[in-house]
């Protein structure tokens, strides 16, 4: 009994183990710049296991309104996945992912302004210069109707400006 050696104890299969996952740490690659902006892009953006805008075409509100993706038809940028009603939406957003990602990741553009992230109902949007705002409607209110009827007064500028700055302010590594 006494002459067993590490491996017929079993002790052999963890301590190999422990050095195999640590050499693999010390070898892996360091993670760059745009690896923690992808990351913090996943963090911050309103998703569900990953999928963005509920798994509506962001592509489609800019043609013929708010639809649902088939995710037969998606594509990831920086992390963050999307589904699309056919080829052509995909490739339109692959070209161009950046024109038709929603603002403030997805979350509602009203409680953006004050640094809150609400879900939103996806059918519930406004395209302002050539931007997609999405906006929550439930059992508290639509604020798509609150911000129309803001800046039928004072304009759309101040509130993206406003809303603008809160989501740069959560973007930033170390917040929320």
């Amino acid at each position: 009994m006494l002459n067993r050696t590490i491996s017929q104890t079993g002790l052999i299969s963890p301590l190999v183990l422990i050095l195999a996952l640590t050499g693999s740490l010390l070898l892996a690659p360091p993670a760059t710049a745009q690896d923690r902006s992808d990351a913090n892009r996943r963090h911050h953006f309103n998703t569900d296991r990953g999928l963005a805008l509920k798994g509506y075409d962001p592509v489609s509100y800019f043609y013929g309104g708010a639809r649902r993706g088939n995710s037969r038809y998606q594509a990831s940028h920086r992390g963050i996945t999307y589904y699309f009603v056919d080829e052509r939406n995909k490739q339109r957003f692959l070209d161009r992912p950046e024109a038709f990602e929603p603002a403030y990741g997805g979350w509602c553009a009203w409680a953006m302004r004050d640094g809150d992230k609400t879900d939103i109902d996806p059918n519930n949007y406004l395209l302002i210069n050539d931007r997609l705002y999405v906006f929550y409607k439930g059992i508290w209110g639509d604020t798509k109707a609150q911000w129309e009827k803001k800046a039928r007064r004072e304009g759309h500028d101040d509130m993206i400006r406003r809303a603008n700055n809160q989501w740069n302010w959560i973007l930033r590594p170390g917040n929320r």
